[in-house]
C-alpha cells in the first residue's frame, strides 16, 4: 500500500453553514458544484476540474443541541487497501471499512490521536 495523494477534505457543518461554505467554495475559491454520490447523508461535493475536492456534509445535532462544525477528515488516495489493513492491525487500531455508493470505491476510515478522521481510499481489487 503507498499514498499516491490528497484526494480530498471533507467539511461537516450545520445545514444552514453549508449553504454559505457552498457559496463561499464556489464564488470565491473558484470550485464547482458537482455530482455526488447517493449517500444517506446530505451534502455537496465540490470540483477542481473533475476531482471532487471539497466534501460538504450536513452535521447532525448532538446531545447539547447544535450541530458539530469542523474539519471532518483528510482523505488519502492510495493504491490497493490489504496491506494497510494488516498494518492498522499490527498496531492495534480500530478501523471501519466501507465502500462509496455507485463508485465502488473502497475506504478506510480511522481516526487520529486528536480525533480526526483520516480515510485512505483505494479502488477496488482488480480495477
Amino acid at each position: 500500500m503507498s499514498i499516491r495523494a490528497l484526494d480530498h477534505v471533507n467539511i461537516r457543518a450545520p445545514a444552514d453553514d453549508i449553504a454559505r461554505l457552498k457559496e463561499f467554495y464556489c464564488d470565491v475559491i473558484g470550485l464547482s458544484d458537482g455530482w455526488r454520490p447517493a449517500f444517506r447523508s446530505r451534502g455537496h461535493w465540490l470540483y477542481a476540474g473533475d476531482h471532487p475536492l471539497v466534501h460538504l456534509v450536513e452535521a447532525e445535532i448532538g446531545h447539547g443541541g447544535g450541530a458539530q462544525a469542523g474539519v471532518d477528515h483528510v482523505s488519502f488516495r492510495s493504491e490497493g487497501l490489504d496491506a494497510f489493513i494488516d498494518r492498522l492491525r499490527d498496531h492495534g487500531v480500530h478501523f471501519q471499512l466501507s465502500q462509496v455508493p455507485t463508485l465502488g470505491l473502497r475506504q478506510i476510515l480511522v481516526r487520529d490521536p486528536i480525533g480526526i478522521g483520516v480515510e485512505i481510499t483505494a479502488e477496488p481489487p482488480g480495477r
